[in-house]
This record gives C-alpha cells, sequence and structure tokens, in this order.
C-alpha cells in the first residue's frame, strides 16, 4: 500500500476508515472503524476478508440500506471477478474464489451466473451492539496502482446518526491507524 494512502487514512481520523486491497483483503483501519464495526485484529485467515464476510458470516454488522444485499453480494462478486482478471497469476485471488465457491452457494450461483455490477458508495445500516441501529453513509474512494480502496463512513452533521457516530468515536482512546496482516492468509 502506498504511504501516502496511509497519510490519508490518517488525515481522515475523526471518521471510521479502512483500507482494502482489490480483492477486499482488510490491510488498514482507525481505531474509529473497530469501535464501530468490531476490531479486525480479533479477525484472522478469511475473515478479514470482506466478500468472505458478507458470503459466510451472518454476524457481519453493515448492511446495504437503499437496496438489497443480494445488489450488494453482486457487486462485491464483480469486484473479485475484476480482481482475478487483472491478476491472474495471483494464487491467492484464485484460491479465495475457489474456497468462497465451496463455502457459499449464493457466491457459485453469482459467479457462474457472470453479472456485473459496480460497487458504490451507499447507505449503509450498521448494529451496533452498544448503541443499535445506525444509518451511515459509507463512501468508497479508489486508488488505481495499486488497486486500494478506501472506506468511509459518515453521517450528516446535526444527524441523530451523526451524535451516535461522536459517541462511538469517544469510545476511542487511539485514532491511530492500525495495520492488518497483508495479503496473505493463514487458512
Amino acid at each position: 500500500m502506498p504511504e501516502s494512502i496511509g497519510r490519508l487514512a490518517e488525515r481522515l481520523g475523526p471518521f471510521p476508515v479502512a483500507v482494502y486491497s482489490a480483492d477486499w483483503w482488510l490491510l488498514r483501519w482507525n481505531a474509529r472503524w473497530a469501535a464501530l464495526l468490531g476490531d479486525p485484529a480479533q479477525l484472522t485467515g478469511r475473515d478479514r476478508n470482506l466478500v468472505w464476510q458478507v458470503f459466510t458470516d451472518d454476524r457481519w454488522r453493515s448492511r446495504p440500506a437503499d437496496r438489497p444485499l443480494a445488489e450488494f453480494q453482486q457487486a462485491l462478486t464483480a469486484d473479485l471477478r475484476i480482481a482475478v482478471a487483472e491478476h491472474p497469476e495471483d494464487a491467492q485471488v484464485t484460491d479465495l474464489v475457489t474456497a468462497l465457491r465451496a463455502a457459499s452457494p449464493l457466491f457459485e450461483q453469482q459467479w457462474t451466473a457472470g453479472h456485473t455490477a459496480r460497487h458504490r458508495a451507499e447507505r449503509k445500516r450498521v448494529l451496533h451492539p452498544q448503541l443499535g441501529e445506525l444509518l451511515l453513509d459509507c463512501d468508497v474512494l479508489r486508488s488505481p496502482e495499486p488497486t486500494v480502496n478506501i472506506l468511509v463512513y459518515s453521517a450528516p452533521p446535526g444527524s441523530t446518526d451523526a451524535a451516535l457516530l461522536d459517541r462511538i468515536m469517544d469510545v476511542s482512546a487511539d485514532a491511530g491507524p492500525q495495520e492488518g496482516p497483508r495479503h496473505r492468509i493463514d487458512s
């Protein structure tokens, strides 16, 4: 990941921020991200991959608010298809797709269908264990070389959700970014 992306993530400190690879492996996050969605440092192996979480883990906290989950899943599948096409020599991407096809009949169906979709910024419902449901904007910023996805959660100023997000922010004593394991998995 370029140092400039790390600096950008640091400068977005008041917001929950995470940086993902092109195939949605979590590379970096800040403490506010951990306070909102759970501490990624506790995740191991494929659980650090967003596509894996969305297709295999019912405890996943963030859901699209304005479109069906299936459309979001199609967009992630399309993103993964692009990662495979752009990095055909990357065995990790191929291994992830193979594991997803075995673990999730829905992923297998979407992968085989070959539909295209765009992963886009959208409103998300985030279920927080202490504060309940928050309706937040999730913006996706992309850097092309190397391809990384920067996700940033925010809420309109003065809204109830902004107030709840501020409470989550107060929970975090350390706003500095944290690094996750690189693209490799241990499973």
